[in-house]
């Protein structure tokens, strides 16, 4: 079962999604789909370990550093960058 923290995490991560215009809806849902959740929960660690156990003052601060490294990645991937001819193992 997943852990607590990643399942809230998941919930606030997309709850800004239906703020931004329709066409660009879908690829931010598939762009952030997914992954291993690393940085998050280096997050969650590090403010455990310093300060406490309410969890809800972390997370808008985990969901920024997964969007940040998502556009890292999206921005990566344009074709001034990186002229691949895949991308996530599709065409």
């Amino acid at each position: 079962m997943k852990n607590y923290f990643l399942q809230k995490f998941e919930r606030e991560l997309l709850k800004p999604i239906d703020r931004i215009p329709e066409r660009f809806r879908e690829v931010l849902k598939y762009s952030l789909d997914g992954g291993k959740r690393y940085r998050p929960l280096l997050v969650l660690a590090s403010y455990k370990s310093c300060s406490g156990e309410n969890t809800k003052r972390v997370i808008p601060i985990a969901c920024s550093i997964e969007y940040v490294h998502t556009a890292s990645l999206l921005l990566d991937d344009l074709p001034c960058m990186d002229n691949s001819p895949t991308r996530r193992n599709k065409p």
